[in-house]
């Protein structure tokens, strides 16, 4: 399968280069690719996540790209906003090419943004992202297609939420490789939410990562709703830097998902950084979601935190493995995971791994996680002030999912996830 790889580079290399042009970051992408190959179970981070489906089909490049249908705008309820850009299996919307601001803020497609800017995306591209980590990695570095840039300059705080959504729908085996980069400058702030969904038919696989550089005081926070259908497979990595003072924060709300790895990568490079990342988890039938967080003390006086909460149902899988280093001169570290689940079928699976790798002496650090059933007293209160079983139920489960959202100050955000919730609570 890797010799398949290799030669659908080569045959589809001019195309590639004529969209995104990093011909020695490709080579050396390829390169490792084929010396890495795919990631096997018997790799302890990869134990939870099975790669024997991706390996099996032959994949190919998908190179259409669309113009947005009008019709996708129904399913934002709500979150709408002036910095928006779309994307449709794996190719922004030449409806939303870039956009730049008089204050400096450039936004919009990698492609485009490399056309006219080659200079910015160059100093960032491929510099966060793990490429030797695994094959994966590598494999996006040589067949990046496309993906969003944002650059916020010192200073500047972007007032509304920027909005980046993808949507995927093809019915034959295409593979598709995302490549995104946020940059805020010192002091600069920004909220982005994405969206990330697929159709019922479809049978893309997405390799995707986003690399993030935070400057000095810099804030940025990441809304996510996932919600895959079909049989869609997604692997989505981040890899984020963070200078001193700056705070970055990350909510993930997976509703469902046929195949699912989310691998958050976070360095804490100057001191006084806070690093947030959250996640609630819905999944039912045969979904299989894999949550992996590694957060990296780097240096002295850092915080950070991870929460985790699943629910489980039909014969679905869940993992999290949460993985904090706190390296020898970190001194005053703080760091937190929790990781806690409702199992509501005999079938359904949660492996659970919190982790600590401790070389400071002075830190504070901490990690929990459980496994249960829905709380019976509970039930009981409920049933008893009238409620019926089902909306009993379905109370207790939205609110231990929600819990981990408590402190996402875009309430429109939580007020779609509650509902989507909802939905999948009450879909049986």
């Amino acid at each position: 399968m890797i010799d398949y790889y290799k030669e659908l580079f080569e045959k589809n290399k001019e195309n590639l280069e004529s969209g995104l042009q990093l011909e020695q970051i490709r080579q050396q992408g390829l390169k490792d690719f084929v010396r890495m190959g795919f990631p096997g179970n018997k790799m302890e981070k990869w134990k939870n996540f099975s790669t024997k489906s991706i390996q099996k089909n032959r994949y190919e490049l998908n190179s259409i790209e669309e113009r947005t249908k009008l019709d996708f705008f129904s399913k934002l309820s709500g979150l709408e906003s002036p910095n928006t850009i779309i994307f449709n299996n794996g190719h922004c919307s030449y409806d939303f090419q870039i956009e730049e601001s008089k204050n400096g803020v450039i936004f919009g497609s990698i492609k485009a943004v490399l056309a006219k800017y080659p200079e910015k995306v160059l100093k960032y591209f491929n510099k966060a992202n793990k490429q030797n980590l695994n094959g994966f990695n590598a494999m996006n570095s040589a067949f990046a297609q496309d993906g969003f840039f944002l650059y916020v300059p010192e200073n500047i705080k972007i007032d509304f939420p920027v909005l980046v959504t993808q949507n995927y729908n093809i019915d034959s085996y295409q593979l598709i490789n995302n490549r995104n980069i946020i940059v805020l400058e010192d002091d600069a702030s920004c909220e982005i939410v994405q969206i990330e969904s697929s159709e019922v038919g479809n049978k893309a696989f997405a390799n995707n990562i986003t690399e993030s550089f935070l400057g000095q005081n810099a804030q940025l926070t990441i809304n996510k709703l996932q919600k895959y259908l079909g049989n869609t497979i997604v692997i989505e990595s981040s890899f984020t830097k963070q200078k001193s003072g700056s705070n970055y924060s990350c909510n993930i709300a997976t509703i469902g998902g046929n195949k699912l790895r989310n691998d958050i990568h976070v360095k804490l490079e100057g001191t006084n950084c806070f690093a947030n990342i959250n996640g609630g988890f819905v999944l039912d039938e045969n979904n299989e979601v894999d949550n992996n967080v590694y957060i990296d003390h780097a240096t002295p006086d850092c915080d950070s935190n991870q929460n985790f909460k699943g629910i489980l149902d039909g014969k679905s899988k869940g993992a999290f493995t949460g993985y904090v280093l706190v390296r020898q001169d970190s001194q005053r570290t703080n760091a937190y995971q929790s990781n806690n689940n409702i199992v509501l079928s005999e079938k359904a699976n949660i492996s659970t791994n919190p982790f600590l790798e401790i070389y400071a002496d002075d830190v504070k650090c901490s990690h929990g996680a459980s496994i249960g059933r829905l709380d019976q007293n509970a039930m009981f209160y409920l049933r008893a002030r009238g409620l019926s079983e089902e909306k009993s139920k379905e109370l207790l489960l939205s609110a231990f999912a929600m819990e981990v959202f408590k402190d996402v100050t875009n309430t429109k955000f939580k007020e779609v996830v509650s509902k989507e919730i909802e939905n999948k609570l009450l879909k049986d």
